[in-house]
């Protein structure tokens, strides 16, 4: 039944006592329209659990879809204890190649450096902006946004669903024209997004 039951996957976190707090770790494109140059940026929110001051260097590097290093950024920061703190990273990338629904281009965020990885996920780098009167645009294109509603669970499969069914789905969804979902009522699982 879709309305009851553990639906989730369950995680045990083994952290050390200075980490990033829970989806601590943001990455945005701040400009890049011109697909020359986009600067990006990468903020940590971290927090100290120990009971001294302790100085970190805070590292992350952006790998293109071919596996090169195409940034690194950097910063090393005081804490006090039991406190929290942002760490801002701003960085360049020459020549991006931008995220959109017909190219899906992903990056992958790495922060930390061997052997102690913080965080590595995938991240698109593209600009959106909303105009009053003009409407949508991405990477500095006009786009109409074609949506539907997706519910967490997959109707008659439930609520437990593999990442298959999602890619099956959202396949299909772009197939008819969809190019944005609005996701309800819960908050969806990490595969959906990813």
């Amino acid at each position: 039944f879709t309305g009851s039951g553990i639906t989730r996957k369950a995680y045990v976190l083994v952290e050390e006592n200075i980490h990033p707090v829970p989806c601590g770790i943001f990455f945005s494109t701040l400009y890049g329209d011109d697909g020359k140059s986009a600067q990006v940026e990468i903020s940590h929110e971290l927090i100290n659990e120990t009971d001294k001051n302790a100085g970190v260097a805070v590292t992350s590097s952006l790998i293109s879809p071919s596996g090169k290093q195409v940034l690194q950024v950097s910063s090393c920061v005081d804490f006090e204890p039991g406190k929290s703190r942002t760490v801002v990273l701003n960085g360049c990338v020459k020549n991006p190649l931008l995220w959109s629904p017909e190219f899906p281009t992903l990056y992958t965020l790495v922060t930390g450096q061997a052997p102690y990885r913080v965080y590595e996920g995938k991240v698109g780098i593209r600009t959106f902006r909303f105009d009053a009167d003009e409407g949508f645009f991405l990477n500095g294109r006009s786009m109409k946004l074609k949506g539907v509603c997706v519910h967490h669970d997959g109707g008659c499969l439930g609520a437990a669903m593999t990442p298959e069914i999602w890619e099956r789905r959202l396949l299909s969804l772009k197939e008819m024209g969809c190019n944005a979902i609005r996701t309800s009522h819960n908050p969806h699982m990490p595969e959906l997004y990813d």
